[in-house]
């Protein structure tokens, strides 16, 4: 009879594999956030940083204290002891992570696996619903700013009627001036849509050019994301050049009303815009308010980890019985 032997103490893996989903402030402020706002939420390379917040000392603790994970000695081994155990990566061209870690008991490690990626969402969510909260403090201060901006295009427009006596729009006119005010808000969107992009393409290219850059594990998704940014760059650009157009059009026809109705045009144009971009600072500002109610996390367990069945080391050993 031929049985197997290992000569060493078998050890098990366990993965698991998580997948990150498009940042729900991004979501809501555009692809790209403006300078601004990337640097009041602190923004970075999103699988970087979540890889960083895994390996965290107070999440590896939390694991620990949760299991308890204990050493040969029956104490609760060290973070960074857990941390040089695990195993890392990212799944190349894709938003996925892979995490590893290999024990002597196979339930052990898939108990140390499913915690971790347990704890991890978990930290993510309260992380997610710190950012929602300094992107809707944000928007509070742009919407005060823009109803001041909106009070003045008001006034201005009550100003000149008061001085000017009854002057009035064809609703022809009106239209034109309202499809001006959308275009125009649209534009200033794009604008800070392809500042951010730009920008997220110079850093990619630099980690691109960094050196031993091939060797790291976020090579391909660097690769990948900067495809993407230039595919957003070309669909940015084609949407800008098309509105320009439009908006071009119609101040042509709104430049051949009477000197009076011209100078009326200009200023409800003006107070159009305004409220334009005060409503919609206001509609995400709403559904900022609601994200944090509801606290979406934008991290999932895709595949949890299972209890091995075969050791990963070492191979087995065939014996005559």
């Amino acid at each position: 009879v031929v049985g197997f032997i290992y000569l060493a103490t078998p050890i098990f893996e366990a993965n698991c594999k998580l997948l990150f989903i498009k940042d729900p402030t991004k979501t809501m402020l555009g692809d790209m956030a403006s300078d601004d706002m990337m640097q009041t939420l602190g923004k970075s390379d999103p699988l970087q940083s979540l890889i960083e917040i895994i390996t965290t000392r107070p999440l590896l603790n939390r694991v620990i204290q949760t299991i308890p994970l204990l050493n040969s000695d029956n104490e609760c081994v060290k973070p960074e002891d857990l941390k040089d155990e695990l195993e890392i990566k990212v799944i190349p061209r894709t938003t996925l992570i892979s995490i590893a870690y290999r024990n002597e008991d196979p339930n052990l490690a898939a108990k140390v696996i499913n915690t971790l990626a347990k704890v991890f969402v978990e930290e993510k969510q309260n992380l997610n619903k710190d950012e929602v909260g300094a992107a809707k403090e944000f928007l509070k201060k742009q919407i005060k700013i823009q109803k001041e901006n909106l009070d003045q295009a008001e006034q201005k427009v009550n100003a000149f009627k008061r001085k000017r006596g009854t002057v009035s729009l064809e609703d022809e006119t009106q239209v034109k001036i309202q499809n001006i005010s959308v275009i125009k808000a649209n534009l200033l969107q794009i604008d800070a849509d392809i500042k951010g992009t730009n920008a997220k393409m110079v850093e990619v290219q630099n980690k691109i050019n960094s050196p031993n850059a091939k060797s790291n594990s976020f090579y391909s998704y660097w690769l990948n994301t900067l495809e993407q940014a230039k595919s957003r760059i070309t669909e940015l650009s084609a949407q800008k050049s098309s509105l320009e157009k439009q908006l071009n059009q119609l101040i042509i026809s709104l430049d051949q009303l009477p000197p009076m109705a011209t100078k009326l045009s200009e200023l409800v144009r003006e107070e159009m815009i305004a409220k334009e971009i005060y409503t919609n600072l206001i509609a995400q500002y709403e559904e900022f308010k609601i994200n944090e109610a509801v606290n979406i996390s934008n991290v999932k367990i895709l595949e949890p980890a299972i209890v091995a069945e075969e050791p990963v080391f070492p191979d087995k050993i065939p014996m005559i019985i």
